[in-house]
């Protein structure tokens, strides 16, 4: 069935949606408090679930190249440069860049994808929405 969890404020409205997903899932993503903070997250599910709350500077780190599958968030400390991007997968595949000078949306395709965007210099968080497996590589 669907899995999904909502980030809620003290007043119990929903902020964002952080996940929204038929079947099992497993990944992780990026709960941002730009818009208010966030108190509580609502969870939607038939199953069995486990949700760690961890800082961003936990992320694994990265300095151009890295590769997975499924959702992550990724901790980008290198210089600016050409990434490489190639996704396999059927559903929106999103990259996000939240950096010191704001958030650039680096990629926001359906199915497979691959190219060249430019990154500026980090450190900057960089987190991936995708239902494939995906690849990133500094050039």
């Amino acid at each position: 069935a669907n899995f999904a969890i909502t980030v809620l404020d003290d007043s119990n409205q929903e902020m964002d949606l952080l996940v929204n997903t038929i079947g099992k899932y497993s990944g992780m993503t990026f709960l941002s408090s730009d818009n208010g903070t966030p108190t509580k997250l609502k969870i939607d599910a038939d199953g069995r679930w486990t949700v760690k709350v961890l800082p961003a500077a936990d992320a694994k780190l990265t300095h151009g190249s890295a590769k997975g599958k499924g959702d992550t968030v990724l901790l980008y400390d290198g210089p600016a440069v050409d990434l490489a991007i190639h996704h396999k997968g059927k559903s929106n595949f999103v990259v996000t860049m939240i950096g010191t000078d704001g958030t650039d949306l680096l990629v926001n395709e359906i199915g497979n994808y691959s190219g060249v965007v430019p990154i500026t210099e980090g450190p900057a968080l960089v987190i991936i929405e995708a239902d494939g497996s995906w690849t990133l590589k500094a050039q």
